[in-house]
């Protein structure tokens, strides 16, 4: 065993630290060391200071430390850099010129430093001097506001400060205790009988005052009306003001929560207050509306009205709770306004755009009768939050005597009760509403049927006042003036043509909503109250013309039982036609009507509405005696009425009878069994016109109903019988075989080979006409959704984009785009989106129209040597080299020059190129298959092609980052370079952190897209001018008078408006991609159908774009379907039917770039050359795969025109590599 170390008391050591208190003194007892000296002094409060007192040392804790003087010449900090005063100048004048030109925008402010714009000694020393200069600037009240404004004072009864005095002490001095309702209460010991501030809401002067500020600044007002109480929510000095002292605004009522009232009640509102305002229905709702339409078309209309402003502000006023923010919201399609089941969500007036010419103003609700209304009103009228009640059971026995009591035991499950007390304590003692000792807390209870009255959950309507079939003898509305339609004194006629317009307008706004099923909640309101009541001639003529409108499917309208009522109820109808009366009355001999002044009435407008129902009445009257087939195809869903009517409006333009029309209006809903009526290609849409309304497509029945009919019509024959009975049993079966068929998605069926053997989206046409607008369609063990319906497309592809990816998509484009902006999803998507987006703003893709031009011109040398030698051009295999020469220069600063000559990287891209489309239509995914990788020769070529083309990226990302480290690091305007103004430089003269592999999926991502697309775009557009002769004419003439003997620059380009819309129309008949995939992250509603979480979908581009429903012959090449005049046709002006670019969050962000190229391309050929089918070239027939192809070339004549002596060609910058990167 070792010893231990023997440690002496010599050896042990003291801390020597200098705040160690047992310290080993030197130098003395009472001396300290040198230490703690400078730890003393560093302690010292005061600064050292000269004779002078300036500050030597500056104190320890002191905050002002002086600033630190940094070298010029050096740099401190990491990433940091110091620039002279010279440079800082220069940069102040450069950027201050940027920042306050309004016609300029900056992007990524954030990385620069903007705080050096401003000199702050300066812009403290200007601050102080305005300070000083306002106090001696004195301006009077005309100066400043202008001569005409009268200057508002307050009103008061005195001319001096002390006759003011002496008046409030007099009104002091007979002020009476006896007339205080509180005093009163207080002496008698009772509750005060006095209205509580509670009940006050709404009505202050602050609420009042942001109500006149919204009827102020708009031009069109509409009040929002709750639909089961109108006139409850409605206010009468509203209108009466509007009408006297404003009458240049145009009123409009809007029924909102429709929903939430029988079918039949609403149009009965709708027919009493259409009589004096315009009114529709609506239901808000983002993502299942009811009224959207045909408001924003009214709106529309009122907005070119009104041409002489440059936008117009829509107003929306009413009571509290009654849904006005939910209506903005509707509009816009997305919360823009913050909105809660409870009254006073909105605290001041909101403006919002809905489009570039009509805004919107969110007012607060505002409550406009103050003594008319008890306090039990103002809480059933959701004024007053049911929280803040201090008694709530003084309110359920107004819920009790206007609510069914079935509705009630429905809602609560109660079985009966004998008062209001009862009700409640048997629905307190059930809820579990206890309180001490078990007795039922009756306030809580009364406040949870007070919340489940104000959400709606307790169904309760209102009747119109004495419903008859005249119109109330009321002033009509004023709407619009010779003002209005900018008419001089005395000019009638256009004053009657704008007020023609808006009654047109509104007329068919209510024709499109007669023709649509209101929306009701499905089991929301007894049996009973779904049909119409019995009454005089006008409660039939309404239930006729309502029937089968529901879109519940309850039936026809028969008779409801009156609803409940009180005597509040009649007392408000009273006062309310007596309010009525007297706004009638007031000034309606001295002032003439809005439409009176252009000799029309807003009763025009119903007038003008009859004429529809009574070809819908006729129409009805028609199936009653029309064959079983016609019969079946009258009971077609409701929810094909907005099609029914489409296809009247386009049989009154092709003469076909409207009740031909409507019999056949739901086409699409049906199957066909016939599938020889495919095989004749139809050039000419009005043939496809004509076979859809003829019934071609329209289905008879299920199978079980084929069967049964025959049967029922043997039976039938059995008067009285057994027989009678059974076929009456056989017919209820059959409406039950209907509808659970309806409730099924269809499914298409047939033989494999008819789709595996052309192009996809030529079969899903097919099936398109015989299944519907959705289907199923299965691929052996894997099955698609497919969608032809605008308006779910609009829902995948926009409202709920969020629950879609790119699925199959990002699968099958993996190996080629990686992460790239195509197939990435999530996160990935956002941010390589936020990175690429600026790259295509607007000044890039101006300073690249002259690089369009000049290979356009390289192209166009290259077609003359074919005319000259007499040869046919292909000119698929042209534009795909000119696009792809094109998208190397703007993508990469790598001119490919694949026009002249053929290399290494060229093919390679072709390759990777047809195996991507490959794939896309591929039945098994080889390539997943270790083996067959290296088996496969086509997977073995493509993995060849892919390295050239990857080693060819790198090579130029690595160029790209050595030219832009070289480059001078001086702050350049949105990072453009005059010597490289490719995409590859943006991104990295931007500064973002990307890894090599990303940008090399971007990069890839883009080479595809804009390279394929394009070249498709183009040549499809070529093949559909071969045939209009006339069309290419005209196409000459405009690019001859705008673009001359150049080529064409920014301006040109918007001039060539006919180019343009050629080109659309191209992209409508041939859409790239036409087929669009996505996958449901989630479940989601498609219409009546189900779609379950994991789904693969098939948005139908083609079958849009060749649509019947949205298109007159669809399948005709008619560029003068767009007018010159309107806007560019997009997902939005079209309403999600045309998609060339996608649409929602995820359209493309090139469209500018491919709108701009192809103009460029077009206008250049065609002013220098002719363009003729070749006569002996192969068929032109499809092909596809990521877009669409022809199978055999598009061989064409080249003849030269008139020669034009080409331009100057804007000189080429030096691309990074001139020569191939890689050799064979």
């Amino acid at each position: 065993m070792a010893k231990a170390k023997k440690v002496s008391v010599a050896d042990t050591r003291k801390p020597k630290h200098p705040l160690d208190a047992n310290r080993p003194a030197r130098g003395g007892k009472n001396q300290r060391d040198a230490s703690t000296v400078r730890r003393l002094n560093m302690y010292k409060k005061t600064a050292t200071r000269d004779k002078r007192g300036k500050i030597l040392h500056q104190d320890f804790q002191s905050k002002d430390l002086p600033n630190t003087r940094i070298q010029p010449n050096r740099g401190w900090f990491q990433n940091s850099r110091v620039t002279d005063l010279k440079a800082l100048e220069k940069f102040r004048e450069e950027m201050s010129t940027k920042v306050n030109d309004a016609y300029t925008v900056l992007l990524r402010e954030k990385k620069l430093p903007m705080a050096l714009l401003e000199d702050p000694e300066a812009k403290a020393a200007a601050a102080g001097k305005a300070a000083r200069a306002s106090l001696v600037q004195t301006q009077p009240f005309a100066a400043t506001f202008g001569v005409k404004r009268t200057r508002k004072r307050p009103k008061l009864a005195a001319d001096s400060l002390a006759d003011l005095v002496t008046t409030a002490d007099r009104i002091n001095a007979t002020y009476a205790e006896k007339t205080d309702p509180e005093e009163e209460a207080r002496e008698e010991g009772v509750r005060s009988a006095a209205r509580d501030r509670l009940f006050d809401k709404g009505q202050s002067k602050r609420i009042w005052g942001e109500l006149f500020k919204v009827v102020d600044s708009s031009d069109v007002v509409i009040q929002v009306l709750d639909a089961r109480d109108p006139l409850g929510t409605r206010c009468r000095y509203l209108e009466h003001h509007l009408r006297k002292n404003a009458r240049h605004k145009h009123v409009l009522l809007l029924l909102n929560k429709c929903d939430l009232v029988p079918a039949w009640v609403t149009k009965r509102w709708l027919k009493h207050l259409s009589a004096e305002f315009p009114t529709l229905a609506f239901h808000a709702s983002i993502t299942n509306p009811f009224g959207k339409g045909s408001l924003l078309g009214l709106l529309r209309q009122l907005a070119r009205l009104r041409s002489d402003k440059k936008y117009i502000s829509v107003g929306f006023v009413g009571y509290p709770n009654v849904g006005k923010s939910s209506v903005i919201n509707t509009l816009r399609t997305k919360k823009v306004c913050k909105v809660a089941p409870v009254p006073g969500e909105t605290k001041v007036w909101q403006y919002i755009t809905l489009m570039k010419r009509i805004f919107l103003i969110d007012c607060p609700g505002v409550v406009y009768s103050k003594a008319g209304d008890s306090e039990t009103q103002s809480v059933l009228k959701g004024v007053v939050r049911v929280e803040n009640l201090e008694d709530a059971t003084e309110t359920i026995a107004a819920v009790l005597e206007r609510v069914k009591p079935e509705y009630l035991r429905r809602a609560y499950k109660l079985a009966a009760w004998v008062d209001a007390t009862d009700f409640l304590t048997q629905l307190a003692r059930a809820s579990g509403k206890l309180g001490r000792g078990g007795e039922p807390d009756l306030n809580t209870a009364a406040k949870m049927v007070l919340h489940d009255w104000q959400r709606g959950k307790i169904p309760f309507f209102e009747l119109p006042p004495g419903y008859l079939p005249d119109k109330p003898a009321a002033a009509p509305a004023e709407a619009v003036t010779a003002e209005d339609a900018g008419a001089g004194d005395g000019d009638a006629a256009t004053a009657a043509a704008a007020a023609a317009a808006v009654v047109e307008s509104a007329a068919e706004a209510l024709r499109e909503q007669a023709a649509q099923a209101l929306p009701v909640r499905e089991d929301y309101f007894l049996a009973e109250d779904v049909a119409a009541s019995p009454g005089n001639d006008a409660d039939e003529d309404e239930a006729a013309a309502c029937a089968g409108e529901d879109r519940s499917g309850s039936g026809a309208d028969e008779g409801p039982t009156n609803s409940g009522s009180s005597e509040d109820d009649s007392d408000a109808e009273s006062t309310s036609s007596a309010e009525r009366g007297a706004a009638d009355g007031d000034g309606s001999d001295a002032e003439s009507d809005g439409y009176g002044e252009a000799g029309l009435s807003w009763e025009a407008v119903m007038q003008s509405i009859q004429e529809p129902e009574a070809e819908a009445g006729e129409a009805d009257a028609a199936a009653e005696e029309a064959p079983p087939a016609a019969a079946a195809r009258q009971e077609a869903p409701a929810a094909d009425a907005g099609s029914r009517k489409i296809f009247r409006k386009r049989a009154r333009s092709n003469g076909v009878p409207p009740s031909e029309a409507s019999q056949n209006g739901a086409s699409f809903s049906g199957r066909s069994s016939e599938d020889s009526a495919f095989e004749a290609k139809d050039r000419n849409g009005g043939s496809l016109d004509s076979r859809i309304l003829s019934g071609e497509f329209t289905h008879d029945g299920s199978t079980k109903e084929k069967i049964t009919r025959l049967l029922r019509k043997v039976l039938a024959k059995d008067r009285g019988g057994p027989g009678r009975a059974l076929s009456y049993a056989l017919a209820k079966e059959g409406l039950k075989w209907r509808a659970a068929a309806a409730a099924r998605m269809p499914e298409a069926r047939g033989d494999i080979r008819q789709i595996v053997g052309q192009p996809v989206f030529v079969p899903l046409y097919k099936l398109f006409l015989t299944y519907g607008k959705v289907f199923r369609l299965s691929f052996g063990p894997k099955s698609f959704v497919v969608v032809s319906d605008a308006a779910l497309a609009r829902q995948i592809l926009l409202t709920n984009a969020g629950n879609y990816s790119k699925g199959l998509l990002s699968e099958i484009l993996d190996f080629v785009m990686g992460n790239g902006l195509i197939p990435a999803d999530g996160e990935i998507w956002k941010s390589r989106r936020r990175a690429i987006v600026p790259s295509l703003h607007r000044k890039y893709i101006e300073s690249m129209v002259a690089m369009f031009g000049d290979s356009a011109l390289h192209g166009a040398r290259t077609l003359q040597a074919a005319a000259l030698e007499g040869r046919a051009a292909e000119m698929e295999n042209f534009f795909s080299r000119l696009t792809l020469d094109i998208i190397g220069r703007a993508v990469f600063n790598y001119d490919f020059d694949s026009l002249t000559h053929d290399d290494p990287v060229i093919k390679a891209v072709y390759t990777v190129l047809r195996e991507a489309e490959y794939r896309s239509t591929a039945l098994f995914p080889y390539w997943n298959v270790p083996l067959l990788r290296w088996l496969v020769p086509r997977q073995r070529r493509c993995s060849a092609a892919l390295g050239v083309v990857n080693q060819t990226l790198n090579t130029l990302i690595s160029e790209c980052k050595r030219l832009v480290e070289e480059e001078d690091a001086e702050f350049v305007e949105e990072f453009l370079s005059a010597a490289d103004p490719s995409i590859l430089h943006f991104l990295l003269a931007s500064g973002e952190q990307i890894s090599s592999k990303q940008l090399r999926d971007d990069l890839m991502t883009m080479l595809i897209a804009g390279h394929e697309t394009t070249a498709a775009v183009l040549t499809w557009t070529m093949h559909c001018l071969a045939a209009r002769p006339d069309i290419v004419s005209r196409l000459q003439a405009e690019i001859d008078a705008v673009v001359g003997d150049g080529v064409p620059g920014v301006e040109q380009v918007r001039g060539l408006r006919l180019t343009t819309r050629v080109i659309n129309e191209a992209m409508r008949l041939y859409p790239q991609p036409p087929v669009l995939i996505r996958r449901a992250l989630g479940p989601d509603t498609l219409g009546a159908y189900h779609l379950p979480a994991g789904a693969d979908l098939f948005i139908s581009v083609w079958n849009l774009h060749r649509s019947p429903e949205y298109w007159a012959e669809p399948n005709a090449f008619n560029p003068d379907r767009f007018p010159l005049d309107a806007p560019v046709p997009n997902e939005v002006t079209e309403n999600f039917a045309y998609l060339p670019f996608g649409g929602g969050k995820r359209k493309c962000i090139g469209d500018q770039f491919a709108l701009f190229e192809s103009v460029v391309a077009l206008a250049v050929l065609l002013r220098r050359f002719e363009f003729t089918m070749a006569p002996n070239a192969p068929p032109v027939n499809m092909t596809t795969g990521a877009t669409i192809h022809t199978s055999g070339g598009l061989y064409m004549n080249v003849r030269p025109r008139a020669f034009v002596e080409d331009a100057p060609v804007v000189a080429r910058p030096e691309p990074l590599l001139s020569e191939p990167v890689l050799n064979a």
